[in-house]
Order: C-alpha cells, then structure tokens, then sequence
C-alpha cells in the first residue's frame, strides 16, 4: 500500500472517496455548487483571496479547513420566504499548494459536505457527498514594493454526487486577475474574474445558473508582523444571464484572524478563525458562515553552499531546523564568495576592524521568523562591543539589516530593522555608548546578488556593520556621559568610556606632517593690497622703450 508523507492530507481524501463510493439515496436537489469561499492555502491570511506573490521555489503548503453555513440556500416564491433548503451544512476542505518558482504556483483542494435539516422536502438533498475537486495554476507577473499584479485559473472537476448542491456536471474555469496594494502594515486585494460554465443549469424555479462575474475584495492589517493579522473581506459574484437577479447575485462579507504560531523544526502553523454573513440573498449566501483552517508550510531542507554556507533554516547544517537565515557581513557573501580562510583568524578573534567595517567570522543567529537572538551568537557580538568599548576613534557604527525576497515584502522590512535591533540592544548592553551606534533596515531594496536562484537569495540574507565615522589619529575623541537609562526599560546603567588604543596614546602629531584639511588651505595667504611704491609698474610704462625705438630715423 502506498505511503503519503501528509497523514492529514491522505486521511480527508479517503474519508471523501469513501463517502463517494457509497449507495445514494434518491435526492430532489440540483447539479449547483453553492460554495463562495473556496480555501486555496496560499501566502495571505484572507481565505479564498488569490494575492499576486510566492515565496521561495519548492515551498509546499496545505491543510485543513472546516467550514459551517447557515441556510446557504433558501427559496423564495413570490419575494415570500418559503423556507431553506439547505439548513445546515458543514463542510471540510483538503488542499495543497506548491510554489514551482517565484512566479508560478499550482494548487489542488477538495471539500466534503454534510447537509441536514431542510425544510423544504420537494428540493431536500441532505446527508453527505464529495463536492468538485479543483485544480488551479497562479502566475505573479508583476511584484513590486508597494504593487503586484497576477493572473489566476482553477478548474472545478465534476466529482461531486449528483443532485446534491455540491457540484456541477461539467467542469468550469475560474480566472481572473489579482491585484494587490501595499502600505506599512496595511494591505488590499482585489480578485476581478469569471466563471466560465461551459454548460449553463435550468431549474424549475426563477433562478437559472450561466457564466459569473466574480469580484472579491479584502483588506488585511498585520497587527504584530509574523505573528498575528486581521481582515476583512467580502466576496460577490453576478450572473450575467440576470446580472442583478435576487438567487443570481450573491454576497457575503467574513472578518478574519490568523496566527502564526512558532516554527517546529522546519515547518510553520496558521491558525484561521473567519466569522461573518452574506447580505443577498443569493445562492450560496448564507445568514452565517463560521471557518477554521489549519494549515502548514514545509521550509526548504538544509542544503549547502559553494562557499560553505548552508541553507537558511539550518546554518549549523545539522537538520534540526530551528532557525531562519543565516547574517553574516556583506563582504564575506558578496561579489566573487571566496570561502574565507580561517587561518586568517587568531584563536578567540570573532571580529575585526577591517577599514570602514567591522567584519565578522561566525553567522549571528537568530529564532526563526523572530528578531530573537540565539545565546551561541552572544560570544561573537560580545567580542564587537569590546572592539568598540577599546578602540574610541571608531566614532559611530551603523547596523544595517537585509532580508533576501522570500515573503511579504513588509514582514521582510519589519523583520530586518527587528533583528538590527536586537543586535543594537546587545551592544548597548555590553556597555556600548547608544550614541555610538545607529541602526537602520533595508528589508529586501538592496540584494547582494540580483539574479534569481536559491543561492542569490541566501547571499541576500545579512547584516552589515558599517563604520560611518573615525577619528583621525590627531584628532582627540570626546568623552560621554556614561550615567544612563536603558531605553527600552529606563533603568539607570553606566556605559563604557571607550579609551584610545595603545598604539595611538601619547602620540602628537607633527603640525607640518599633519594634513591640512580644506577649510585651512588658504590660511596663511596675504590677500593685503601692497602700497603703490612697492608694486610693479604698469604694463603701459614697461612699453614705452620700445614706442621710443620705433620714433628713430
């Protein structure tokens, strides 16, 4: 017998062929899909939403979501409530999504359902069934800062039981375009598509089922970046056989919440809890709508890099997991990559002032998805704030953070000032003076490497500690005040004096060898006008021989 590595994927697609493979009962319904909201296990946390980005090439998403709607469908006679057909039903989702590059991602899902309490018998189809499998493709054109722009296409696959509101007898083709819009923290998507029915259902009643308009739009706010978000968003689709019929147009609008739990391994966990109703009274609906999702993302296996790196969560290449990128300063990834060689290192040196930049020798470590630093990265930040705290003509250092284009390009920002941060915190508490050093994150505008490709994105995760300002050996660093307050806490602390090295201590510089800087260049020039005795005779008297020899016969 087979083996799946998704027991929860295997388990919900025997539970659904099994349920397909058992004796139906004689039912009154239609050939209809009443679903609005289809699951899709995507980037974002909007269920049903398809946004224009992907993440790195190979990464393999799925999970599980179960939905309950309340009177989904109800049929009227004469703008009179007759009663619903479907009272309740509740229904589990099965899919998965694999991301084949950074543009391109297909998708595969398929729903099970379980109806019960019809009031209306003529039209009842309760009990259980498979509803129809999809399978989609998703292309993300466009993908900038602040905009991104896709194009989606799912095929919906006769594989529901018949007469049961859970499928069509034909296939159909979702497609459309995505946008999306991006500003700090906040983010809108917009789905603009149709349903293409290549066979049209007739019913008895006032309500006849052709190709669709659809239009869903959703706004998401990340409240703590990588942890937790809310949105909302509200679904719609119109029939254009009666485009603003009362069954034909249908709408709904659902409040959202997702968290992020912390990574296992190599492996990250949502939680979506969606609540909400429609506001037509349309098919599909519903007076209420309640939906979980579980879902999971499979991280990339650690993998090693020409130049001795290994893969992003695994940077000790020990397959545990555990963490998210390697950071490591710009000159040891950027340009050619040459390995660097560790016997241009002395026992115990971690760090090094190498001209404008401090380089170090081991990455710096952090919790995945976190700005939490890992305690075996202590010893090597411990061994720059002592580089600091000894050596004061280095008069201010910038940390500067970047995040490769894996992700949501503010949850990247977000997570490169973060791990900056943290890095400053480090220093300040090893007595670094805070006015000594600054912080800034770059988020993913400036990769080490702009080609595509796995190692381009590994090069492009880093820190880069930059020395912006130093003083020359003439010149005298000033001295700090070292009576502080921690700014995260207020508490009082004493920063570190830093002192001069040895080598520079006692020197004074000779004035005649010391550069002169600019402004001084014109010191000491007499720009004094001479008195008229002293100067030098006009041009027109020196001439005067020579008009005198050219008067002699």
């Amino acid at each position: 017998m087979p083996s799946c590595r998704h027991p929860l994927l295997a388990a919900a697609l025997t539970i659904s062929l099994t349920a397909a493979a058992q004796e139906d009962p004689p039912r009154n319904g239609y050939d209809v899909d009443l679903d609005l909201v289809r699951p899709l296990y995507t980037t974002d946390i909007l269920p049903g939403m398809d946004v224009p980005e992907n993440e790195r090439p190979g990464t393999i998403r799925w999970g599980l979501t179960t939905q309950y709607t309340n009177n989904p469908l109800v049929l009227y006679e004469f703008e009179e409530e007759v009663g619903p057909v479907v009272t309740h039903r509740a229904s589990v989702w099965a899919g998965m999504s694999v991301d084949f590059t950074r543009a391109l991602t297909g998708r595969f899902n398929i729903p099970m359902h379980f109806q019960w309490g019809t009031q209306v018998p003529r039209y009842a189809a309760d009990g259980y069934a498979v509803g129809d499998a999809s399978l989609g493709l998703h292309v993300a054109f466009l993908r900038k800062p602040a905009v991104g722009l896709g194009l989606y296409g799912d095929v919906a696959l006769p594989t529901s039981r018949k007469d049961f509101y859970s499928g069509e007898r034909s296939p159909r083709l979702n497609t459309g375009l995505s946008l999306l819009a991006n500003a700090g923290k906040f983010r809108w998507v917009t789905n603009l598509g149709v349903n293409a029915r290549f066979r049209g259902v007739t019913t008895t009643e006032d309500w006849t089922l052709s190709p669709e308009l659809i239009f869903h739009n959703g706004f998401r706010y990340s409240v703590l970046p990588q942890q937790l978000d809310l949105g909302l968003s509200v679904y719609s689709r119109f029939g254009f056989s009666n485009f603003f019929g009362a069954a034909e147009s249908t709408g709904e609008a659902l409040i959202t919440a997702r968290y992020q739990l912390p990574a296992i391994g190599l492996y990250q966990i949502g939680l979506t809890l969606s609540g909400g109703r429609g506001f037509t009274k349309g098919y599909g609906s519903s007076d209420a709508r309640l939906l979980f999702q579980l879902d999971f993302a499979k991280l990339r296996p650690p993998e090693k890099d020409p130049d001795g790196f290994v893969d992003a969560q695994d940077p000790n290449g020990t397959g545990d997991g555990g963490l998210q990128f390697n950071v490591r300063d710009i000159g040891q990834i950027q340009g050619t990559q040459e390995p660097v060689k560790e016997e241009e290192w002395e026992v115990g040196e971690l760090a090094r002032v190498e001209s404008e930049r401090i380089r170090i020798r081991e990455s710096i470590r952090f919790k995945v998805n976190s700005a939490e630093l890992l305690p075996e990265s202590y010893p090597t930040l411990d061994f720059i704030a002592d580089l600091l705290n000894k050596d004061a003509r280095i008069a201010h250092l910038v940390i500067e953070g970047h995040a490769s284009e894996d992700g949501d390009f503010d949850k990247n920002f977000y997570l490169s000032q973060q791990r900056a941060a943290s890095i400053w915190e480090r220093l300040v508490l090893k007595g670094v003076h805070p006015s000594r050093i600054s912080l800034r994150g770059m988020g993913e505008v400036q990769p080490a490497d702009p080609t595509e490709g796995y190692d381009a994105l590994q090069a492009s995760r880093r820190v880069v500690f930059h020395i912006v300002r130093q003083y020359e050996s003439w010149e005298t660093p000033p001295p700090y005040k070292i009576d502080l307050l921690y700014p995260w806490n207020g508490e009082p602390y004493q920063a570190v004096q830093p002192t001069v090295p040895e080598e520079d201590a006692g020197i004074e510089e000779d004035p005649k060898t010391r550069p002169v800087p600019k402004e001084d260049e014109l010191k000491g020039i007499d720009f004094e006008e001479k008195d008229d005795e002293d100067a030098a005779p006009p041009k027109e008297e020196a001439e005067e021989p020579q008009d005198e020899s050219e008067e002699l016969p």
